[in-house]
């Protein structure tokens, strides 16, 4: 098999591992460490097949791949660590495969065409982008609906769902936070889609839905979702102002006079939103919150240890349960790889970043990249999301996808 086929599998069921196997984990543990399984043996897939692709080895030697290169092989020393086997394990599952993906699919194989569509890849997440959000907006006004999807009868069941609220909007990601990460990447490639489609109808048909989605992303109560999805939103307004997008202007201007006094006169009749939104503006939110006590504790670990801070913890030790928690995607890096690991992260980074907005890829191509690691990095201020999936498979697969349309760009030159 093919691994754009296997990638577009994976694609297609990544919004709903979640809910799969908290379903027949409901069923028996056998049946959701074998659902779980799936996607493991599709990312291994994925590797064998783009290996498979392998005409003869070869290396370019540009900053951005010596820089991945460089993360990888810091990787690879991180796997054993003072977590043991079994953590070791789970930092390969969560993080450590997905770069041996990319150093393989963007760094050694010839044929790189053959790995995926982009715009394939943006259209899937965008027609699941719509379903999601009508998903949200029906759990919204009945939240029992999803009891019997994850095999529940009561919502209560549901963690997340009733973390510090009953009615935290989660659709088919169990998690809050991330359901609201998939709807900021999911309106920035409903958004490239759109642009695509150039018509004002087209146009017409995305605000509307920008505006339900904002409503969802509104009730999953993640203050960091929030924040991120405006600034994507801004970026796309900007974005269609500076090109005389008509629908755009409208939709400005709309947003002033019914939009915005819609939202705050929600959040002022809603006391546990408007808590959490008015928190933003206290200082007290960041300092003492309950993840910044817990970097605290997690540098705790390092026992005054200077090898511990030059070199990490090792693969899989920032993993829920496991040496430390974090909640913070830069974090978990310096963590588990060290200062060496964390300054490697950072470069690439700043090369793919600076790359992105030197290369000659096509304008709607560059903004949704833009937009997405922009996502990324924001979400990644509050949360894990270089290892929590999808978000961190559509990490890697956005940074191949780069490096395939700019290796493209330099061979057609």
């Amino acid at each position: 098999m093919r691994p754009r086929l296997i990638i577009y599998l994976l694609v297609i069921l990544s919004p709903f591992f979640s809910i799969g196997a908290y379903y027949f984990g409901s069923k028996m543990l056998l049946l959701k460490l074998l659902f779980s399984g799936i996607k493991d043996i599709l990312i291994v897939g994925s590797i064998v097949a783009s290996i498979c692709l392998i005409k003869k080895w070869q290396y370019d030697k540009t900053p951005l791949n010596n820089a991945l290169a460089l993360f990888a092989l810091i990787s690879t020393f991180h796997i054993v660590g003072v977590g043991g086997l079994l953590l070791s394990i789970e930092g390969i599952r969560y993080s450590y495969y997905y770069v041996i993906w990319a150093l393989l699919s963007i760094v050694l194989i010839s044929n790189i065409s053959e790995l995926f569509d982009f715009d394939v890849v943006i259209k899937i997440i965008a027609i699941q982008f719509v379903l999601l959000v009508f998903l949200g907006l029906y759990e919204y006004y009945d939240p029992e609906i999803l009891n019997k999807a994850y095999g529940v009868s009561s919502r209560s069941e549901l963690i997340y769902a009733k973390f510090r609220h009953e009615n935290r909007l989660i659709a088919t990601f169990y998690n809050p936070i991330i359901y609201s990460a998939f709807l900021c990447v999911g309106v920035s490639a409903l958004y490239y889609y759109i642009e695509q489609k150039q018509t004002r109808l087209y146009w017409l048909a995305f605000y509307f839905l920008w505006t339900l989605s904002l409503f969802v992303v509104i009730f999953t109560y993640s203050r960091l979702g929030l924040i991120t999805y405006l600034v994507i939103s801004i970026m796309m307004l900007i974005r269609s102002a500076l090109k005389k997008e008509m629908v755009a202007i409208v939709m400005l201007v709309i947003g002033a006079f019914f939009v915005v006094p819609f939202v705050i006169k929600l959040i002022i009749e809603n006391i546990f939103l408007l808590d959490r939104i008015s928190s933003l503006i206290d200082l007290n939110t960041f300092t003492g919150n309950v993840r910044v006590t817990n970097w605290i504790e997690a540098l705790e670990k390092f026992e005054n240890n200077p090898v511990y801070y030059l070199w990490g913890l090792g693969l899989g030790t920032s993993l829920p349960g496991a040496l430390v928690k974090i909640e913070n995607g830069f974090l978990t890096v310096f963590f588990e790889l060290g200062v060496f690991g964390f300054i490697s992260f950072t470069f690439f980074m700043i090369l793919l970043l600076v790359n992105i907005l030197r290369c000659k890829v096509d304008s709607n191509k560059r903004f949704f990249l833009i937009s997405f690691f922009v996502s990324f990095l924001l979400m990644n201020l509050g949360n894990d999301f270089v290892k929590v999936f999808p978000i961190s498979f559509y990490f890697w697969l956005f940074i191949i996808a780069f490096i395939q349309l700019e290796k493209s760009i330099i061979l057609k030159d």
